[in-house]
């Protein structure tokens, strides 16, 4: 994950956002910290494209989805979400955020009625933030983002859904959690792409 995370058009950018999540759940680094579920066994899938937000990116999610089902995969982890892009593709209308429209959620949903737990990431767009796809999933377990305290991290997106149901489902700590960045490293990062994963782990 370390070599693949940092593999970037600019190789000084600092992306290394899935080593980090996958220490939240997967790191025993010595005494100094472990994370929520470390004896777990993991399948890796790379399926960001981080130079860019691409919706070819939901299909590759897809694709991640059928082969983590074929090995036999119970939980799923994802810390992204889709609708928003960076490219010239336009961005998803308010409509599709129904949890069955756009192609991840439908994705997601495949994955969940094969009995795969999908916990996903309620997304970083604050107070006014609706749930992008696939945190709108019936089906996801949708993780928002507190702090410390408990209080709601400011950035945490709070739904509801397009079609009114309550999104996230739960909360977990995502403002400042501790995680090991790419250069091996305990720092803290701010984001419901952390709070999903400690909720996965303890999954």
């Amino acid at each position: 994950p370390y070599q693949t995370d940092l593999h970037d058009v600019n190789p000084n950018s600092g992306q290394d956002h899935g080593t980090r999540v996958l220490s939240a759940i997967a790191a025993e680094y010595q005494s100094s910290f472990v994370g929520t579920a470390p004896d777990a066994k993991f399948i890796l899938a790379v399926t960001e494209q981080v130079e860019s937000e691409n919706p070819v990116e939901e299909y590759n999610w897809l694709l991640a989805a059928e082969y983590a089902d074929s090995a036999g995969v119970d939980i799923i982890n994802s810390s992204l979400s889709y609708g928003i892009f960076w490219s010239n593709q336009p961005d998803y209308p308010p409509s599709s955020f129904d949890g069955k429209t756009n192609a991840v959620s439908i994705a997601a949903n495949l994955a969940n009625e094969r009995g795969i737990l999908v916990v996903t990431s309620a997304g970083n767009d604050g107070p006014n933030g609706k749930v992008l796809s696939p945190a709108d999933c019936a089906g996801a377990l949708t993780i928002g983002s507190v702090t410390s305290t408990g209080s709601k991290s400011t950035f945490s997106s709070v739904g509801p859904t397009f079609d009114g149901r309550i999104k996230p489902d739960l909360a977990a700590m995502g403002s400042a959690t501790v995680v090991v960045n790419g250069d091996g490293n305990i720092v803290s990062s701010n984001g419901t792409s952390f709070s999903s994963p400690l909720m996965a782990g303890f999954a």
